[in-house]
């Protein structure tokens, strides 16, 4: 079907734009024709006259069963009506003319071939290896975007009024714009023209263009149009544009789009894999199988990484699923030869099962496992994005291009998701809870849905936007580009920190990274509202015992009062670094200490210096800081699970170890014994605590997603990045235990569709009482009346709540029908 539309040109000359084959765009108007080639469109490339095929009309030439072209003009001066040579350098399908029958004159040429589309403004420089198409340019009439109007060259043939052809190309040379014309235009109104008829295509700016052969030689074809623009004389060269529709677009200027991003463990790695099925490694990840393309074309369409992080699969767009690394060979899959139908995949816990997402919404198993109902379905209508698996590997979620997210397999239904109504929801993530997580659409825009904290707006200014990937902390990930990469982004409002209520299980208050105290249960607000919008930076809170003021650390190392505490003066400030990690006050009240990421002890307020131990200069593995009941000692938490003792506090027995950076927060019980909690969840004894029992569903292993632990009578709660509480119990001697303890945490189808195809594939420190701190020098301290970024120092009701829009959703989507 042809889309039409009506543009307005500069002189009041109404123009007809169409959109007469996939990547192409002819604007019609008064007399004069352009077509557009967008050459990153598939099945889109140029082709240029062989010898042999000399001497037709752009349709005679066109048409010609070894040529087939949608798209002609005439292209170089030649010996009218002799039709043996040209003047300007030629070259057809990979076959330059005979040295005697070209280059007759050096002005300027185009050429075009794999991932090339320029023109030499010399001829007398040699083409670049690659070129397969060459036509000879003449006259420049845009030089870097830029008209050489009025005088041009000074050459009389452009400077005079004649029928005209010229040939463009964009400055990202993605775009080619053939043009002729019935009209008798001087170069001046031929740029003029050339300018208007870009713009109405919506087309970029031309960057540069040529004159061409013109008078009675300019002419255009277009097919199921004819010759839009024809005077019937047979010209001895032609440039035409190739529009199939489908196969790789050979000649686009920018590498293979990246169509799919897996993130590793530490959140900062990982893998791309690109339109061919090459997959490259990013942030320092070790290369994941081959190099290099699997393919020539654009089919390759999802990329899932096994749990054991050092292998996968790789879909392409038939269904065939293909190991990479040393994955095994999986077989089951749906699988629709010569269909480019597949969307999606996701593995389940096992590594060698899973399901694959068709593009009406189907969701089928491979490699064993369970078939699914309850998907949405859209019959003959692809627009099914991708699919995510929760936990229990048989249920889960499908992403339709509008945004609307649909269980299948009994998953219960998710709330606040971003409904687009337009095709632009690109891909989805699925979070720790199983009913939370992230899309992402075409522009990059992240899209928070169920408990997940939201994200500031982002994007690319384009629309090329294909997937992205989560972090195991389930509020950082990155955004693939098609061309330009990863992206990282971050939640702005993940919960920090809990302080509860003295004596009371249930009522206490949640620190956002964004500076909020949330009230939790009965307990009353204190008017902290967010004191950095869009910005994780909070990171402690203290409580003082009147219920109702202390202070906040702020990542910088700023520590702001609220609720009418004093001042904090003298603590340690490291602006624009992210280093601090800890507060505490000492038992009368007064503030005392901040913990650095390194380790370092910072006093404030006059509290006395501690010995410190567990220093690690240069590397950030301090997590957490408790004093004891003088406030003469306490403990620092690596990051390992080691307790190190400050001041006068002894050494303490039974603390776990682990062996990279997993312990989140400790709680003391009494001096020597208390809780670590690990970033899945654990709870673990320490000093002769008594162990913890958790709830079911209370840790979630693999990720990193809690950030507190508070006591309670009989037990405690554990806090998760989207604030969830997770209350637990200690473990009463000769008791039953119920639940987990510490340990345990650590529709219809399309058609054509064949089972079971195998691996069939498309074709071809230091402890001196010193404070030491993460500067190299003693630590830079600011006067502390003086604000980190975005925050008074005082964040008392003054400030007041921010007003934070969240990311509403609309609850209508589009419905499909379920099988």
């Amino acid at each position: 079907m042809v889309s039409t539309a009506l543009t307005l040109l500069a002189a009041s000359t109404f123009a007809q734009v169409t959109h007469p084959f996939p990547g192409v765009t002819l604007v019609q108007s008064g007399g004069s024709a352009m077509a557009v080639a967008d050459l990153c469109a598939d099945g889109v490339s140029m082709r240029a006259t062989r010898y042999g095929e000399r001497r037709g009309t752009p349709r005679t030439w066109a048409t010609r069963a070894d040529v087939n072209a949608q798209v002609a003009i005439n292209a170089d001066f030649f010996d009218f009506p002799g039709w043996t040579y040209v003047i300007g350098r030629a070259r057809g399908a990979g076959e330059s003319w005979p040295a005697d029958k070209q280059l007759k004159e050096l002005r300027s040429y185009w050429q075009f071939g794999p991932r090339l589309a320029e023109l030499v403004t010399n001829a007398g420089v040699e083409p670049k290896p690659g070129a397969t198409e060459i036509v000879g340019g003449h006259n420049i009439l845009i030089l870097n975007g830029v008209s050489r109007a009025p005088n041009f060259d000074g050459d009389a043939v452009i400077t005079t009024a004649h029928r005209r052809t010229a040939v463009g190309v964009s400055a990202d040379k993605r775009f080619v714009y053939l043009y002729a014309s019935n009209n008798n235009f001087n170069g001046s109104q031929v740029v003029a023209q050339l300018v208007s008829m870009a713009a109405a295509a919506g087309a970029p700016p031309i960057d540069m263009a040529t004159n061409m052969d013109g008078g009675g030689s300019s002419q255009m074809y277009v097919g199921g149009l004819g010759q839009v623009i024809d005077s019937g004389r047979e010209v001895n060269n032609h440039l035409g544009i190739i529009a199939r529709g489908t196969g790789a677009p050979t000649m686009c200027p920018y590498p293979p789009a990246l169509r799919d991003v897996v993130l590793r463990p530490d959140r900062t790695s990982g893998w791309t894999m690109d339109a061919h099925g090459a997959i490259a490694a990013f942030g320092g990840a070790p290369a994941l199988g081959p190099a290099g393309d699997r393919w020539n074309w654009d089919i390759a369409r999802a990329l899932a990484l096994r749990p054991d992080g050092v292998s996968a699969y790789l879909m392409d767009g038939w269904g065939g699923i293909h190991p990479v690394g040393n994955a095994p060979a999986v077989s089951g899959f749906a699988y629709w030869p010569n269909w480019d139908i597949a969307r999606a995949l996701a593995l389940r816990a096992d590594g060698k099962s899973g399901y694959t997402l068709d593009g009406y919404g189907g969701v089928h198993p491979f490699g064993g496992a369970p078939a699914v109902t309850g998907f949405a379905y859209w019959p003959n209508w692809d627009i099914a994005r991708d699919l995510v698996l929760r936990s229990d590997g048989k249920s889960g979620y499908t992403l339709d291009g509008y945004g609307g997210i649909h269980p299948f397999g009994g998953a219960p239904p998710v709330t606040g998701y971003k409904y687009f109504g337009v095709d632009v929801a690109r891909g989805i993530t699925l979070s720790f809870d199983d009913q939370s997580g992230y899309v992402v659409d075409q522009g990059g825009g992240v899209w928070a849905f169920g408990k997940a904290p939201p994200v500031a707006a982002q994007g690319f200014g384009d629309t090329r936007v294909t997937a992205l990937a989560l972090g195991n902390d389930g509020v950082s990930g990155v955004v693939l580009h098609a061309q330009q990469g990863v992206r990282p982004f971050r939640a702005g409002r993940p919960a920090r920190k809990l302080v509860l209520l003295p004596g009371s299980a249930t009522d206490g208050y949640r620190l956002r990274g964004d500076g909020e105290l949330e009230s939790i249960g009965a307990a009353p607000s204190l008017g902290v509202g967010t004191g950095w919008p869009n910005w994780d930076i909070a990171r402690d809170v203290v409580l003082r015992a009147d219920g109702k003021s202390g202070w906040i650390l702020e990542g910088w190392g700023g520590v702001h009062q609220f609720g009418g505490a004093s001042a904090a003066s003298g603590y340690a400030y490291w602006p624009n670094w992210d280093i601090a990690r800890a507060l505490v006050a000492r038992p009368d009240g007064t503030l005392g200490y901040s913990l650095d990421g390194y380790g370092g002890l910072h006093g404030m307020n006059s509290a006395p210096a501690l010995t410190i131990s567990g220093y690690t200069p240069n590397l950030d593995l301090a997590r957490d800081l408790v004093l004891t009941s003088d406030g003469l000692g306490g403990y620092s938490l690596s990051g390992k699970g080691a307790l190190n003792p400050l001041g006068n506090a002894p050494a303490v027995t039974g603390a776990p170890s682990f062996a990279g950076d997993l312990a989140r927060a400790v709680a003391l019980r009494d001096d020597t014994s208390g809780y670590v909690l690990d970033g899945a969840g654990g709870v673990h004894a320490f000093g002769g605590a008594p162990g913890a029992v958790l709830a079911a569903g209370a840790s979630f292993p693999g990720w990193d997603v809690f950030r507190d632990v508070a006591l309670t009578d009989g037990g405690g709660v554990t806090l998760d990045v989207y604030g969830g509480l997770h209350p637990w119990r200690a473990k009463v001697p000769g008791a039953p235990d119920a639940g987990q303890s510490e340990t345990d945490a650590g529709m219809e189808e399309p058609p054509v569709m064949t089972d079971d195809a195998g691996t069939q594939e498309p074709p071809a420190g230091t402890d001196a009482g010193e404070e030491l701190g993460p500067p190299k020098e003693p630590p830079v301290t600011t006067d502390p009346t003086t604000p980190a970024r975005g925050c008074g120092c005082a964040l008392d009701g003054g400030l007041g709540p921010a007003a934070f829009l969240l990311l509403s959703a609309l609850l209508r989507r589009r419905r499909g029908s379920r099988r």
